[in-house]
Formats: C-alpha cells, sequence, structure tokens
C-alpha cells in the first residue's frame, strides 16, 4: 500500500513491484479480520472512525493514479477476487511451451 504512494510521488523510481492488497491502510484497518487490524480497532474503540478519516490522507487510492509511466509489477492479483478480474481468463490459459 505505502510503495503505490511512494513511487507516485517520488520520481526516482524507475520500476515498481506492488504486493497487491487493499487500496490504503484505512481500509485495512476498518475490514481485515487480521489480528493486528482487530486490535488497532479494538483500542481505538469510538475514536477508530476519526482516526480512520485522518489516515485515508495517504491512503494509495488517492495516489496509484498518478504512478508515473515506469513498469510496475502487481504481484498476488490472481488472489484478488477485484483485481484484474476481467483478464483472469485470459491469463489463466497456459502459455506454449510450459508445462503447468
Amino acid at each position: 500500500m505505502m510503495s503505490a504512494v511512494a513511487a507516485s510521488i517520488d520520481d526516482r523510481f524507475r520500476a515498481a513491484v506492488f504486493e497487491v492488497g487493499l487500496l490504503g491502510m484505512s481500509i485495512h484497518i476498518a475490514t481485515s479480520p487480521g489480528p493486528w487490524a482487530e486490535g488497532v480497532r479494538k483500542e481505538l474503540g469510538n475514536q477508530l472512525p476519526h482516526f480512520l478519516e485522518v489516515i485515508s490522507v495517504v491512503d494509495a487510492k488517492h495516489y496509484i493514479g498518478r504512478a508515473p509511466a515506469i513498469p510496475k509489477l502487481f504481484q498476488s492479483a490472481w488472489y484478488d477476487p477485484e483485481c484484474l478480474a476481467p483478464t483472469r481468463k485470459i491469463s489463466s490459459r497456459p502459455l506454449p511451451g510450459l508445462r503447468s
């Protein structure tokens, strides 16, 4: 998530590799069933909405569209039902000469 922000605002990057995830830390904290995010939600209690609003400013969704025209690799996109769905059927075909 943070690498998308970094690659979008720092013009020194010549390529980027992203571990595909949610579009921001605020979304992760708000929705993840993982123990870390659950702990953050519990700890913040009724202050959670304000906290999420404050950190949402640096969510990747605000920056990735401004990323420069550099090569980008999105890892693990295959496992995300929302990511690359239109190309999944095409990309699931084996490449000629490769064994599955």
